[in-house]
Formats: C-alpha cells, structure tokens, sequence
C-alpha cells in the first residue's frame, strides 16, 4: 500500500498557511521554502501539493522596461538615399543596423570633408 505524506489536516494547514503569507505579499519563493521547512518536505513537494490544491497562485511577472532603440534600418536606408549615395542603399536591408549606422556616419564624414 503506498505511503500517504498529506492527510487532509496536514493539506488545510499548509493552504492556511500559505494564503496567509501571500496576503503579506510574500514571494512564492521565500513562502514555499518556509513551509517546506515547517512541514518537513522539499520545496518542490511543498508547491506541487499546493498546485494540485489549486491553491498556488503565480508571482506576477514585473513589466518589461520599453527599450529605446534609435532610428531602424529603413531610416538609415533613407537617410543614405537622402544624402545621394551612388549605390542602392535598399541592398543594405538585411545587414546589421549597426554596420548601416556606420555606412551613415562614413558617408557623412566623407561629404563634410569633400565640401
């Protein structure tokens, strides 16, 4: 006969004890690593029963910080048209916005020298 490690006392207590920590916005972490302690079991043992409970509730993720990138390739692509290069600047798509900026920069160093 297999072992039972959760009575229904033991799961109460565990749920009590967990929904009463995520009121104090605790993270899952620091809370299932405590009960784990108390109740004698793994981390992963602790959360498993939690979420067969359904009791579990995931940390909330903290947003992505938008990341300013500059102008795109296609602007870079049109500021050489722009600056009357003598080659098709559309072949410059599928390389590295970093080599186009530098074709950019190089065009207009050249330009400034050549006036």
């Amino acid at each position: 006969m297999a072992k039972i490690n959760w009575d229904a006392a033991t799961e109460s207590k565990l749920a009590a004890a967990y929904k009463a920590a995520r009121e104090q916005n605790k993270s899952n972490d620091v809370i299932v690593t405590a009960l784990a302690a108390d109740f004698g079991k793994t981390k992963r043992q602790v959360q498993g029963k939690l979420v067969h409970m359904k009791v579990y509730q995931v940390d909330e993720k903290a947003p992505a910080a938008e990341k300013d990138e500059g102008p795109t390739k296609k602007d870079y692509v049109a500021e050489l048209r722009a600056l009357g290069v003598p080659f098709d600047a559309d072949g410059l798509i599928p390389c590295k916005k970093d080599t186009i900026s530098a074709i950019v920069d190089y065009v207009k160093q050249n330009q400034a020298v050549a006036a």
